[in-house]
């Protein structure tokens, strides 16, 4: 489709305007380019090679050994650019770009854009003039690195901006002389217009445009440079973020970008809700400063007693992955922060008696206290009992008024002291149960001698018929006891927690589902990763499954957005931190915002505020 981006002149129009100007005129007050060049570099920082212009100061850049831009000639087939690819002048093809740019250009200008081009990494930097002087290379455009670090490669465009309508004229004049295309004047921003560099050009883009520039006949003249780095400000200022490569994967621990549980988007529509309270039925919650929502319900199974004892770190760590708070310049980001975190301890697997009484105990106590989502990071032949079954299928299906608490056990890690290859009790009880592998940051089933921790035995996921789903389970940055952050946590676990988060956020959307609902919700919307082959196989009816992944990597935008339009129920809540209330139909009562807290209210329907809405800070109210 044609867009109207850029306006064309025509040849008559053109023609007219050149009436105006003589080519002395542009010959007077065009700079030598080998002159100018030596004497502005002069002027930059020693560490530059570089520049451009903007509002008349010079931008320092940097050569960088990264991404080349490539334009092939049209001419070539796809075998010779494979061929050329091949002959080791470059190592990988990363990107194909678009041809046209967006650009509506008159059919006289369309021949030279019609040439491919690509974005190309690992450069070989010992076959520099092999790249310069290939046949079939057309333009060449390096890769440069800004003073913050980013990086950004140029292409064969450049924009010059008018200092006014009649110096279209100058444009065509001096493009004439230096062999560049005038491609056409942007539609929303008048006097701004697009070149292009062509094989018969004087030098590149960047050279180009500090020439246009330093003629002094133009307001502005820069280069198209394409930032190659991540230049968005990360939505979190907590300081181990970055390296949470669960909630978004950059590549930062070798693994393949994107092969996370899609986390950000997920984070724009819930936080999670106050009305949904996740159980971390582990080995107790230490207190921690990135960890606000901690409930005062706890409760202890050796001991039959409340509040929690914290037997040792883990469930400190499942707990950090679900509810650490985001944006408060510590630590992490949780998934599910606004989601109130109930601490079930046990020691497990050291001696205790009435074990199996005990943790089934935990199950009674979770249903009698409002539990709607029950995280189990813990498996194993040993724990069998009776009376565990019966509670673990008694929260499935009285837990939440009848309608079911969400059970989400780990499927368990294959190790050399626990060889067994299946899912492991309790999770392979019941289909109901939310059953959960760990996937490594390249997508695949972790198994043992692949991106093993440091100092740690090697272990793989368990896996086979009872598999539900996955989620990242090596190497996971979180929070961990005396008030600390670990980044080594690891296994079925870490994964486990994950999946629980996200059951809380489809539960925030839409507290009227069922466990069974939620369950089946978080398998089908799952991602099918790793390259292996997805099938469909009688019983299994969320969708294509494999019995390494289940239905696949856990998706938590995608399971937020299959839900049903119902009210979502916000009542008697102080907001002291900035926070978001979401839904399809959002109900407010009683609710009050403090001062310097923003309340954001997402909803795709409606909003009812139906008594005592006091704000004291900010309110802001959005139609999805």
């Amino acid at each position: 489709m044609i867009t109207n981006q850029f306006r064309i002149l025509s040849p008559l129009i053109l023609l007219f305007l050149l009436l105006g100007c003589t080519r002395t005129d542009i010959d007077e007050q065009t700079p030598n380019l080998d002159t100018q060049t030596a004497t502005t570099r002069a002027s930059l920082p020693a560490n530059a090679t570089h520049y451009f212009w903007i509002n008349g100061q010079k931008v320092p850049l940097q050569i960088n050994s990264g991404k080349k831009f490539i334009i092939f000639d049209s001419s070539l087939s796809d075998h010779s650019v494979v061929a050329l690819l091949k002959e080791g002048i470059f190592s990988r093809l990363e990107e194909k770009k678009p041809n046209n740019y967006g650009i509506n250009m008159s059919s006289k200008n369309a021949d030279h854009l019609s040439e491919r081009s690509c974005i190309l990494v690992s450069h070989d930097l010992a076959k520099e003039a092999d790249v310069h002087n290939s046949k079939g290379i057309v333009y060449y455009g390096e890769s440069f690195l800004f003073s913050d670090g980013s990086t950004g490669t140029l292409s064969h465009l450049f924009n010059v901006k008018l200092k006014q309508e009649t110096d279209i004229e100058k444009l065509n004049d001096l493009a004439q002389i230096h062999h560049v295309r005038v491609i056409g004047e942007d539609s929303n921003l008048p006097l701004w217009w697009t070149l292009a560099c062509t094989e018969k050009t004087d030098g590149d883009a960047l050279e180009m445009a500090n020439l246009f520039y330093e003629s002094r006949l133009f307001a502005e003249s820069c280069p198209d440079i394409m930032p190659t780095s991540k230049v968005l400000a990360s939505a979190f200022n907590d300081p181990y973020y970055p390296s949470q490569w669960h909630l978004t994967n950059t590549g930062q621990t070798g693994g393949i970008p994107a092969m996370d549980i899609n986390f950000e988007k997920a984070h724009v529509i819930t936080k999670g809700n106050n009305a949904i309270k996740i159980a971390v039925f582990d080995t107790g919650i230490e207190s921690h400063s990135d960890l606000l929502n901690v409930s005062n319900l706890s409760y202890d199974t050796q001991n039959r007693t409340s509040p929690s004892v914290v037997y040792d770190d883990h469930g400190t760590m499942c707990a950090g992955l679900i509810g650490a708070r985001p944006n408060n310049n510590i630590g992490i980001v949780g998934i599910a922060p606004d989601c109130p975190l109930m601490s079930i301890s046990n020691q497990f697997y050291e001696p205790q008696l009435n074990f199996g009484l005990n943790l089934a105990a935990g199950f009674t106590w979770a249903i009698n206290n409002g539990a709607s989502v029950i995280c189990c990071a813990w498996s194993g032949e040993s724990l069998l009992h009776p009376a565990l079954t019966s509670a673990i299928n008694t929260a499935l299906t009285t837990g939440r008024g009848g309608k079911g608490c969400v059970v989400v056990f780990a499927a368990g890690n294959s190790t050399a002291y626990n060889t067994s290859e299946e899912v492991q009790y309790p999770g392979r009880i019941n289909d109901d149960i939310l059953v959960v592998g760990a996937m490594t940051p390249d997508g695949k089933r972790k198994i043992k001698n692949t991106f093993d921790e440091a100092d740690v035995e090697t272990w793989s996921s368990c896996y086979g018929k009872k598999l539900d789903v996955m989620a990242p389970g090596s190497g996971i940055t979180t929070t961990t006891t005396y008030n600390e952050i670990s980044n080594s946590f690891y296994g079925t676990s870490a994964a486990c927690a994950q999946v629980a988060a996200i059951a809380g956020l489809v539960l925030s959307m839409n507290n009227s589902f069922t466990q069974k609902q939620v369950h089946d919700i978080i398998c089908k919307t799952a991602k099918k990763v790793g390259g292996y082959t997805y099938a469909t196989i009688s019983g299994k009816n969320n969708g294509t499954w494999h019995s390494e992944m289940g239905y696949g990597l856990v998706d938590a935008f995608a399971a937020t957005q299959d839900i049903g339009c119902t009210t979502t129920e916000y009542k008697n809540i102080l907001v002291s931190y900035s926070r978001i209330f979401s839904g399809c139909k959002v109900s407010m009562t009683n609710i009050t915002v403090n001062q310097g807290v923003t309340l954001t209210v997402n909803a795709n329907e409606g909003i009812e505020i139906n008594d005592k809405l006091i704000v004291n800070g900010s309110l802001v109210l959005n139609k999805m």
